[in-house]
């Protein structure tokens, strides 16, 4: 329950300096933040694999882990296009928030 709770935490405070980033007024305030994002977005891969450790069959886990990296190239790469797209007919900081 404590690492369920930690991962908890984890993603809502990637959330929150997302949406922080978005916010931003000037070149510094946006990088400060987005090195800030990158620290704690760092952490997330080792607690959801650690998560996956804990309740996963071990007969299992290589492939649930595999599977999760996966999903996270897929969909991190994904979002970078999706915001580059976007940004052709809106603002940077919309295409941002829903990246």
């Amino acid at each position: 329950m404590l690492l369920f709770l930690s991962s908890l935490k984890l993603v809502l405070e990637i959330a929150l300096l997302s949406l922080s980033v978005v916010m931003t007024h000037t070149f510094s305030e946006f990088v400060t933040l987005r090195l800030l994002f990158g620290m704690v977005l760092a952490a997330l891969p080792a607690t959801a694999i650690a998560f996956l450790s804990r309740t996963v069959d071990a007969s299992r886990l290589g492939r649930s882990v595999g599977l999760y990296i996966d999903g996270n190239a897929m969909g991190g790469m994904s979002g970078r296009l999706l915001a580059q797209a976007l940004s052709e007919w809106m603002d940077w900081r919309e295409a941002f928030a829903l990246q």
